[in-house]
Order: structure tokens, then C-alpha cells, then sequence
């Protein structure tokens, strides 16, 4: 279905948004900073759109409220992640220091 499709479209811009991340983290890669940046507004786009047309679905009886539930819960948190993979490739740009102290947490090894 086309809802299927749009949640592994989403799924796989996270993967690699994921992978790019561990890029980042241990390379400092700066390639993949910028695809994890570019990778997130591609993931708020795809919220957006991807809302739009399974409210149109649901509106012209094309999917279950159920599974419009369970669509809309799933785009939500994969948003959610895309912001979080993000605030770690914005962190590692700053070598983890915040508010300029280090935050004691190591990355390498962990």
C-alpha cells in the first residue's frame, strides 16, 4: 500500500541519517554532518507530505482509522528521531562541549 511505502521511504532516511551520524561521530566526517542536516529536512518534509495524503486516504475511506493511527504514531516518532540524530551531529560538531564544558560523557569506546 502507499502508506507502506512512505514508512519505509522514512525508514530508511533515518537509517541512514543513523549511519551518518556514527560517521560522525567516529570520524568527525564533516560529508556526513551535512547529510545527516540535509537528511533531516528531507525526514520534516516527508512528515509533512506524508501526513497530508494519509489524512486524504483516510478522509476517502482508503485506510482503517486504526491503521491511521498507527501511520500517523509512526511518522510522528521517526520526526522525533531524525530531531535527535540531528542534536548529536550538532553536539559532535562541537566536540560534546556545551555551554563550554565538556559533558564527561565519552563517545569513543562507549
Amino acid at each position: 500500500s502507499e502508506a507502506i511505502r512512505e514508512m519505509s521511504e522514512m525508514a530508511a532516511k533515518i537509517d541512514d541519517m543513523f549511519e551518518q551520524t556514527i560517521r560522525v561521530i567516529e570520524h568527525d566526517d564533516p560529508a556526513s554532518v551535512e547529510r545527516v542536516l540535509l537528511g533531516e529536512k528531507m525526514i520534516d518534509g516527508m512528515h509533512q507530505e506524508y501526513r497530508e495524503r494519509h489524512v486524504k486516504r483516510l478522509v476517502q475511506g482508503k485506510c482503517h482509522p486504526l491503521s491511521a493511527l498507527v501511520f500517523v504514531d509512526f511518522i510522528n516518532n521517526v520526526e522525533k528521531v531524525g530531531d535527535h540524530l540531528t542534536n548529536i551531529v550538532e553536539a559532535a560538531k562541537r566536540g560534546f562541549i556545551f555551554d563550554g564544558k565538556e559533558s564527561g560523557a565519552s563517545v569513543r569506546g562507549a
